[in-house]
């Protein structure tokens, strides 16, 4: 091929093709977008009965907070009014003290599921060490005995362990 024989690509511009208009939905059009909808601002008591619906439906209290439009929702589960109506709550769907002792109990006794191989040699259950120290450490929360890091970095170890011997010495 000779210089004058090879095509040079073209410099003109091609036309585009418009998109046609957004349609409103119809039933013809489901997959149209919705008409923006100005959010309605809610009263605080609102506010509080969508985080405690948001945590009940199994969301963090954070995540809640910030579909009820607020980003205090760890704030609002601690108030007092919504502590006690979340209690309510699980009670009335049967989550009461002795179910969470019954499951307490059964998440301190977690064992590791006994493993059959293809040759038919099988490994003993053994105990879940792991799953039965987070079980732990969620009872001595509930119970008072364990605080969060945030609020025992003022207290050392050894200030930790005397506390949970005295209070131990005053329950036997």
């Amino acid at each position: 091929m000779t210089k004058s024989q090879v095509k040079k690509p073209s410099t003109r511009r091609r036309a585009v093709p418009i998109a046609p208009p957004i349609a409103e939905p119809s039933a013809l059009n489901p997959f149209a977008p919705a008409p923006y909808v100005e959010p309605v601002a809610l009263t605080p008591e609102q506010v509080e009965v969508e985080v405690l619906a948001g945590v009940l439906e199994g969301g963090s209290a954070a995540g809640a907070g910030r579909l009820a439009g607020t980003e205090h929702g760890t704030a609002i589960m601690a108030r007092p009014r919504v502590r006690s109506a979340l209690v309510e709550a699980l009670e009335a769907r049967g989550v009461d003290d002795a179910c969470l002792a019954r499951v307490l109990d059964e998440g301190l006794g977690a064992m590791h599921r006994m493993v059959v191989y293809k040759d038919g040699s099988a490994a003993a259950a053994s105990a879940d060490h792991d799953t039965r120290h987070k079980y732990l450490g969620t009872a001595l929360k509930i119970r008072g005995d364990l605080r969060d890091d945030a609020q025992s970095s003022d207290d050392s170890w050894e200030a930790t362990i005397i506390r949970l011997r005295h209070t131990r010495g005053a329950r036997a």
